[in-house]
């Protein structure tokens, strides 16, 4: 028989009691004294079954909130087990309750989890940051808390995590209460981001070398240095940039950085197809290693052991040379560091034909002045040389047909009008004149250069000419042809 059944029992026993008292006191005489009695009788019967009605309700009120607590708690034990949120209770640094996510996000069982200290789930760089917390939660300086930190796993691996962190009360005793996101999500996507944002400030910087002063080797030795020196590379602090020749066979050390007297030797000239270097200069490839490999010809005694990335350097699908970088042994390929080498070997390739193009506008601009050094020269010259031929000409008329000084005076005006040729084409080249064409006896030329030659070589050297057969003719300006 429940409470609330044995209650109401002992209140219907009250209740017959009392009408069987006032049905006796119809039935019978008494005195005063026993009446005064059985009143008071009658008054406590009364206000005892009152009193047991209360206690029963009060009882009933009881067992009701109870029954209310228990399903308060359940809802909540089963919100709590079924949340996506890692929940954790921690007391005395040690883990007094987790939920089955906490178990999920570090790969453990919530048996596992519980009396474990709570700082063996967080990697020791962390866990000052974390033991800090809790203290600053326990004596009161911060009621809740919000941080990050980096947790450990039951495998080793380490989980970025998103804390926030109150105080509770656990068996009747301080404790704190945390619940934990994992964020390595978020966390390497914001990386990826900052990655992306340093990629693009470390090409940027690239560019900027190529509009540097300098010649070549000195602007490719500064691109080099600023690309061993990006912090997120995993690169050692040495390589080299290596050229192709103009033949399309070979590569030449021209920039470095960090290398031995004995590696810069060896490798001064490397030929297409031998070692790493020369493998990805003739396939048009980055060539990888992870370690010392045979295809690295080049060693010597005490070589330690080391990777490397060899990029070429390509324009328009040209090779025009590789870039050399040493990686320490073991190291992974990373697709993101290899695809940023790429296109830095893309920026040193415009870097080198912006180099190149400028020596050519800038040996364009020595002709140029050249030119017109050479124009004011020639024009000055031919100055001069009209009063020759104009001399020349008095001289051949006042001397007679068979005169030996004759022939003088005219070989006198055949070389004055050569030298004026020879005017004209510095004008030409000065852009000052323009080409005299004309159908030219080229037999006729050879013969008239002999006759000078002959005088100017003497007679210890016989000069003999093989005149073409017919008269060969071409348009051109004479005055070139001499």
């Amino acid at each position: 028989m429940t409470q609330k059944k044995q209650v109401a029992g002992i209140f219907v026993v009250a209740v017959s009691v009392e009408a069987l008292i006032m049905i006796l006191l119809h039935r019978v005489s008494l005195t005063h004294f026993q009446e005064s009695l059985l009143d008071s009788l009658l008054l406590g019967s009364v206000l005892a079954a009152y009193m047991i009605f209360q206690i029963a309700r009060e009882s009933a009120g009881r067992e009701k909130a109870e029954l209310d607590l228990a399903g308060a708690e359940s809802r909540f034990q089963g919100l709590v087990e079924q949340s996506l949120v890692g929940i954790c209770i921690v007391q005395d640094g040690r883990i007094a309750y987790t939920n089955p996510q906490f178990g999920r996000i570090f790969t453990c069982s919530p048996a596992e989890a519980v009396s474990r200290e709570v700082l063996d789930f967080v990697v020791p760089e962390d866990r000052a940051l974390v033991a800090e917390q809790i203290r600053r939660r326990l004596t009161g300086e911060a009621k809740t808390v919000h941080y990050e930190f980096r947790g450990l796993r039951k495998d080793g691996s380490t989980v970025a995590i998103e804390l926030f962190g109150s105080v509770t009360l656990h068996g009747g005793r301080p404790a704190v209460i945390g619940s934990l996101l994992d964020i390595s999500a978020r966390v390497s996507a914001e990386k990826e981001s900052a990655r992306d944002a340093d990629i693009q400030a470390s090409l940027n910087s690239l560019l900027s070398v190529s509009l540097s002063e300098g010649g070549l080797p000195e602007v490719l030795e500064r691109a080099l240095t600023l690309l061993l020196s990006m912090p997120w590379l995993s690169l050692e602090s040495k390589g080299a940039i290596l050229l192709a020749d103009e033949d399309g066979k070979s590569l030449r050390m021209t920039a470095q950085m960090g290398l031995s007297e004995f590696v810069r030797s060896s490798c001064a000239k490397v030929p297409f197809g031998e070692c790493l270097c020369g493998k990805a200069a003739q396939t048009g490839r980055t060539v990888y290693s992870s370690h010392l490999v045979a295809e690295h010809s080049v060693s010597y005694p005490g070589m330690s052991d080391h990777g490397h990335y060899c990029v070429p350097i390509k324009l328009r699908g040209k090779v025009l040379g590789v870039i050399n970088l040493y990686l320490a042994p073991g190291h992974i390929e990373n697709a993101k560091e290899t695809s940023f080498l790429e296109a830095a070997g893309q920026v040193i390739a415009s870097l080198i034909e912006h180099q190149k193009l400028d020596a050519s506008l800038q040996q364009s601009q020595k002709m140029e002045a050249v030119g017109k050094l050479a124009g004011g020269v020639a024009h000055d010259f031919n100055n001069l040389l009209t009063s020759i031929l104009g001399y020349s000409g008095f001289l051949i008329d006042s001397l007679t047909e068979g005169d030996t000084r004759r022939e003088d005076a005219l070989e006198i005006k055949k070389t004055a009008e050569r030298a004026a040729d020879l005017t004209r084409q510095l004008l030409a080249f000065s852009r000052r004149q323009p080409l005299l064409l004309a159908d030219v006896d080229l037999n006729a030329v050879v013969e008239d250069s002999l006759k000078l030659l002959r005088r100017l070589l003497g007679e210890a050297v016989e000069v003999r000419s093989i005149p073409c057969q017919g008269r060969p003719v071409a348009r051109v300006d004479q005055g070139q042809m001499l």
